[in-house]
């Protein structure tokens, strides 16, 4: 079957038909990280080995994003994931559309509801300015969701299924150490109660991984790969093939994140802003489509406990599963996301005011 079907049905009139009938491969992160890369990108960079407190906090002060190396994962890994996560995009849609539970198949919308299934198909995940837009976009993304907690529960003998559940597990055991190492140093200073801090803040046991593919489209095509947004977790972890795409927003321009080999790119989410009390900022991002290359990335997302409630003097207290529902219910209602501003004490002073 042509590769061409095995893009969700709207997106297969606007992918390039290539001379060969083929689609250009990304080349997997299986090298060192270039030096002369680092030393020329904008983007600030943690080294894993040796956490340089205070460039760790400025980082997610300032950008609400960073790049880590020396994260101890074997490149083998890194390389084996891009790697399956490639043959799993390009199987039948119709394929994709059946894989069984606790997997779920998505396209058009990074808003899913709990369950993995895709919310308000069709509309945009924006955020400020461009939020009223976002209602009528489709992102020009297809994914993968696969809760890791749930991954045991997968029964298959399809040896790509499987070879794929094996490599999420151990990639997942992988994102929890870095992200509860990260979280641990930047909360240090945040003042948190002990239990808070080295708890249910961050429940490893929440942890997701998300595989994108953004097909590659002609200039032609408005959309985005992921709309302006920005991700309700704790802290995302994403690893990029060599296709590029991801910009972030800083000081009002937009920074491109380039795809450096074996590095990660962390940003922080809703909910360490609201940790912080504002002093950290929830990285406002986008993805734009490449013309020539599909772009895979592959996303872990975790978050707080069921038991953790965030307080601060700048929101009233609520827990994440508050936060989601209304997340929910905002895409429902008005077609993207509202995030933090429904949860701030000055926005509930504004309301009563009017």
């Amino acid at each position: 079957m042509s590769l061409q079907y095995s893009y969700p049905p709207p997106f297969r009139h606007h992918t390039l038909h290539l001379q060969d009938g083929k689609l250009q491969p990304s080349s997997y992160p299986v090298s060192a990280v270039g030096l002369d890369d680092l030393v020329t990108d904008p983007i600030p960079i943690i080294d894993m080995q040796l956490i340089d407190r205070e460039r760790l906090q400025e980082a997610c002060r300032s950008w609400g994003l960073f790049r880590v190396v020396n994260h101890g994962i074997p490149l083998t890994i890194l390389t084996q994931i891009q790697e399956l996560a490639g043959r799993l995009f390009s199987l039948p849609f119709q394929a994709k559309e059946l894989l069984g539970s606790p997997l779920s198949y998505f396209w058009g919308t990074p808003v899913l509801t709990p369950s993995g299934a895709a919310l308000g198909l069709g509309l945009g995940h924006g955020v400020g300015p461009h939020a009223g837009a976002a209602a009528s976009r489709v992102n020009w993304v297809e994914g993968l969701n696969a809760p890791l907690c749930k991954l045991p529960e997968l029964k298959t003998k399809d040896p790509l299924l499987s070879s794929l559940r094996s490599c999420l597990q151990e990639y997942g055991t992988h994102m929890g150490r870095i992200a509860t190492s990260l979280f641990h140093m930047a909360a240090e200073d945040l003042n948190l109660q002990p239990k808070m801090k080295r708890g249910s803040y961050l429940s490893e046991s929440t942890g997701f991984v998300r595989v994108y593919r953004y097909p590659h489209c002609s200039k032609q095509i408005s959309h985005l790969g992921m709309d302006v947004h920005t991700d309700s977790s704790l802290l995302t972890i994403l690893c990029q093939d060599d296709v590029g795409g991801l910009e972030v927003l800083r000081d009002g321009k937009w920074i491109p994140v380039r795809p450096i080999p074996s590095t990660l790119v962390i940003n922080l989410g809703d909910m360490m802003q609201a940790i912080s009390n504002d002093e950290f900022k929830s990285a406002i991002h986008k993805v734009k489509n490449n013309e020539q290359k599909d772009r895979i990335s592959i996303g872990y997302f975790v978050f707080p406990g069921d038991d953790a409630v965030i307080q601060g003097s700048n929101y009233r207290p609520f827990k994440y599963k508050e936060f989601q529902d209304q997340v929910q219910r905002d895409v429902k209602a008005v077609g993207y996301k509202v995030g933090l501003q429904r949860f701030r004490i000055d926005a509930e002073f504004s309301e009563m005011n009017n």
